[in-house]
C-alpha cells in the first residue's frame, strides 16, 4: 500500500493542471515499510515525450538518476511514479503496463477538461508473464 500526504495529492493535482493538455510525470521518493510504503517528497519531473505529450509521459533519465542519487542520501529510495490522463480515465494503458517495472507504485490522476478527477494507484503484477499492472491499495494520511 502507498502511503501518500494530502499536501502531496494537491501537489499532483497542481502539476497536473498546469501541464493539462499534455501528460505530466514526476517520482516518488519515500521509505519501504510493515505498514506500507511512505511516501516523503513528490518530486515533479519534466515529461520528454516529444510527439504524444497529451497521451504519453517519459521522465528525462537525468532527473532519474538524480533521484536515485538524493534518495541515497537521504536514507531514503524511489517508491514509484505519477502521471496524468488528460480527458482519460485513471485507468492503466497497455502501454504504462509495457514500460512498467516490478516494485514500483503507478499513480495515475485522471484530469477531465482541466480539472483533477479520480486518482487510482497500481503495481505491475508479479505473476503474469506479460507486463500488466494491477490496483493497489493508497491512503491519504493528513
Amino acid at each position: 500500500m502507498l502511503r501518500l500526504r494530502r499536501s502531496q495529492i494537491e501537489s499532483i493535482h497542481a502539476h497536473a493542471t498546469t501541464e493539462y493538455p499534455h501528460e505530466c510525470c514526476g517520482i516518488f521518493l519515500g521509505k519501504r515499510g510493515d505498514s506500507g510504503d511512505l511516501v516523503e517528497e513528490c518530486r515533479r519531473a519534466t515529461n520528454i515525450e516529444p510527439e504524444r505529450a497529451a497521451d504519453r509521459y517519459l521522465i528525462d533519465p537525468a532527473a532519474l538518476l538524480r533521484a536515485e542519487k538524493d534518495a541515497r542520501a537521504q536514507g531514503l529510495e524511489v517508491l514509484g511514479y505519477y502521471h496524468s490522463h488528460p480527458d482519460h480515465p485513471a485507468l492503466a494503458s497497455a502501454t504504462d503496463s509495457a514500460r512498467s517495472w516490478e516494485g514500483y507504485a503507478y499513480m495515475i490522476l485522471s484530469v477531465q477538461s482541466g480539472r483533477p478527477a479520480e486518482m487510482a494507484c497500481y503495481v505491475r503484477d508479479p505473476s503474469s508473464e506479460a507486463p500488466r499492472l494491477i490496483p493497489q491499495d493508497f491512503v491519504v494520511i493528513p
